[in-house]
């Protein structure tokens, strides 16, 4: 991970960060992105003038796509619009205001470029006092629920609450809110959850859901506030992998700069990895938590980002007198042209398609680390005979699924059901490739 220098301006800090690069030792293992939802873009083509009949699978999807996109205009609203004046305003969040806007479009909100961006350009960057520290260990997904709901109660106690954090909580998704909310399997029903039919899969949720109720009256809290607030957490959170044996920076540091003791609340819930050199921090960064996913089409990608270029020089004072920060930093990873939504690329970007629709609740049209999954993952030894349907059958009734301009459960089922059939199908041809005549 490099870390920069970010300087007041966009312009220099452009300079800086593409000429004059930083590594400092606690990030150099990088950010892993683990935030937001799944939004593809379709685009028109002469296909759709053919008959209906003759159109591809693939056709008829983006066709319906257009078609439905048609009749969802772009929408915007007044929160939106005091979010982003406030994260400018009282988070002291660095660039253009005007470069960004947040709008709901074809059901999903994102954020979409409000003027052309430049590659290299840095979009926006959010001080590292500006985010919600959720935990600095290593814990599980539940317990890492169980403590945003912890922060979330302290935060509304707070006697400055409405100034300081109600407009970033009154952004976060609610259960009935569908245009931010992408419920994870472990929302469905059993029946449901069964339709998926690969028992590796079936399992995890399984054991997911078990392990939310197991903690929910460990804890004394609802059932369904957990799993809320673990879906939240996993699907918007960033994860920082520290490198623990830097001797330059200590937990008083980290301390400063996230704005929270992280060395409180740490219940033996969890034994320690002795011996370890690594350890995580999970944070919740306002605004940049709205960046949409794409595996192949993301546009925007994450550093951290320093205004010292004394890369020793972290918690003290320039020549100037201005002090050294560290921002969460959204840098354009190619040309953005104005109006064009920008997305990221969630996860470790080797994520299986198993694990993007735990997490997040969506399955990729295209996924190239479905192949190794099934390899490693032991999922080949129960394929094909866990299905009850072909890939032609699941085809052809998500292309009516999506004609009919359904979003239910079973669209995601089948989505599924594609990717893991196709992607056993490439692995298939990979071994007898391998194996030669």
């Amino acid at each position: 991970m490099i870390v920069a220098s970010l300087d007041r301006t966009k312009t220099e800090w452009t300079e800086t960060v593409l000429q004059l690069p930083r590594l400092r030792s606690w990030y150099e293992l990088g950010i892993i992105v683990s935030v937001f939802h799944y939004l593809r873009c379709a685009t028109l083509t002469t296909a759709f003038l053919q008959p209906l009949s003759q159109r591809s699978f693939h056709q008829n999807i983006l066709y319906s796509t257009v078609i439905q996109n048609s009749y969802n205009p772009v929408q915007d609203d007044g929160k939106s619009k005091t979010f982003l004046q406030w994260m400018y305003d009282v988070k002291d969040c660095q660039g253009d205001i005007d470069a960004v806007q947040l709008l709901t479009k074809n059901g999903c909100r994102g954020l979409y470029a409000a003027q052309d961006i430049d590659q290299g350009d840095y979009i926006f960057a959010v001080p590292f006092s500006s985010a919600l520290l959720i935990e600095k260990e290593e814990t599980s997904d539940v317990e890492r629920g169980y403590k945003f709901l912890q922060l979330e109660q302290e935060l509304k106690q707070h006697p400055d609450y409405t100034h300081e954090w109600k407009p970033y909580l009154d952004m976060l998704p609610s259960r009935s809110d569908s245009a931010v909310f992408d419920a994870t399997p472990d929302f469905w029903s059993h029946g449901q959850i069964e339709q998926l039919e690969l028992p590796l899969c079936i399992d995890q949720i399984l054991e997911k859901r078990k392990s939310i109720e197991t903690m929910a009256i460990k804890r004394g809290v609802d059932v369904s506030d957990l799993q809320f607030a673990t879906w939240l957490v996993n699907s918007r959170a960033v994860t920082i992998i520290d490198n623990a044996d830097n001797e330059n920076i200590d937990d008083e540091m980290i301390n400063e700069y996230l704005g929270y003791d992280t060395t409180m609340d740490e219940e033996d819930d969890e034994d320690d990895d002795e011996g370890s050199a690594l350890s995580t921090t999970c944070v919740l960064v306002p605004l940049m938590d709205m960046i949409n996913h794409s595996s192949k089409d993301f546009n925007t990608m994450l550093s951290v980002m320093g205004n010292s270029e004394d890369e020793n020089q972290i918690d003290d004072k320039d020549d100037n007198g201005i002090e050294e920060q560290l921002f969460y930093t959204v840098v354009a990873s190619r040309d953005i042209v104005e109006g064009e939504e920008l997305l990221i690329s969630y996860g470790s970007q080797e994520d299986s398609s198993l694990e993007l629709l735990l997490h997040y609740g969506f399955v990729p049209e295209h996924n190239p680390y479905d192949v190794d999954f099934i390899a490693w993952s032991g999922a080949v030894d129960e394929m094909p005979s866990c299905w009850s349907t072909s890939l032609q059958d699941d085809e052809e009734r998500l292309e009516q699924l999506i004609l009919s301009n359904s979003n239910s459960v079973e669209l995601t089922i089948l989505k599924f059901r594609i990717r893991m059939k196709k992607a056993f199908d490439d692995y298939q041809t990979l071994v007898a490739t391998r194996r030669g005549p």
